[in-house]
């Protein structure tokens, strides 16, 4: 009898530790895989570059009959969130030679300056698109604040920008699955007036068709492939206002050219 008491008391007592280290086991396991485990864009995620509707939209009067053009001579954007842009920027139009100031549908005020051009800054913002599961409605969250970029100038109508970062994974949404990364671009020529010094800035957004166009592929390179821009003509410093993420424009580019 008391063999067997001393047999089941040491059965109990082996058992213990072997539960324990299970337990222990267990922890460990999960903790390494939650360190090692990296979340990523899925490879199948369409990634559209060039779009637009990154714009100071207040006062900015299009100009239908200009025209300007980008070439990424090297671009990728990899699943971990790193991408990269070598840009190149050409005006093909004549250079302006008026403002015109947007105030309304029928009021848009073009005056005559003289202009001297100073150089170009190029925008970037990196976006995901995301859509409603049940309903097919589309949603936008940014995945980098507006990245801004002083361009290398050859002259007045071309320019060069390089830029290589790392953006934000996109969240999970409940409801809600990623339908694709979009890289917004602008480039804003900075001129001068030559007789005040007042400086007025020209816009010029991505014209890329949102979805329609070629799609590119993540954790793939491309070189040397091209859109538009929608062309705007300059306006004053007293015309400006933050654009999206309240970010100062105007105010960055007298601070950092």
């Amino acid at each position: 009898m008391v063999s067997r008491i001393r047999e089941v008391m040491m059965k109990k007592i082996w058992r213990i530790p072997l539960f324990l280290l299970t337990i222990i086991s267990l922890i460990i396991s999960i903790i390494i895989a939650a360190v090692t485990y990296t979340p990523r864009v899925p490879s199948t995620t369409p990634v559209v570059f060039g779009t637009g509707h990154l714009i100071d939209g207040y006062h900015v009067a299009y100009g239908k009959d200009l025209e300007a053009r980008w070439t990424a001579q090297k671009f990728w954007l990899h699943s971990d969130g790193k991408f990269l842009i070598d840009l190149q920027c050409g005006y093909i139009s004549e250079d302006p030679r008026v403002s015109k100031i947007y105030f309304s549908q029928d009021n848009t005020s073009t005056v005559e300056v003289d202009f001297e051009y100073v150089g170009s800054v190029i925008l970037l913002v990196v976006t995901a698109t995301y859509r409603d599961e049940s309903f097919g409605d589309f949603g936008h969250e940014d995945l980098t604040d507006i990245i801004p970029i002083v361009a290398n100038s050859v002259n007045s109508r071309l320019c060069f920008a390089t830029y290589e970062e790392k953006f934000d994974l996109p969240s999970k949404k409940k409801g809600m699955s990623l339908y694709g990364i979009e890289l917004k671009i602008s480039w804003i020529r900075v001129f001068r007036e030559k007789n005040d010094g007042e400086l007025y800035y020209q816009w010029m957004q991505g014209d890329s068709d949102v979805w329609g166009g070629e799609e590119l592929e993540v954790d793939k390179t491309y070189n040397n492939f091209s859109g538009g821009f929608l062309v705007y003509y300059p306006i004053p410093k007293n015309m400006t206002s933050p654009v999206p993420l309240n970010f100062n424009y105007a105010k960055w580019i007298r601070e950092n050219m």
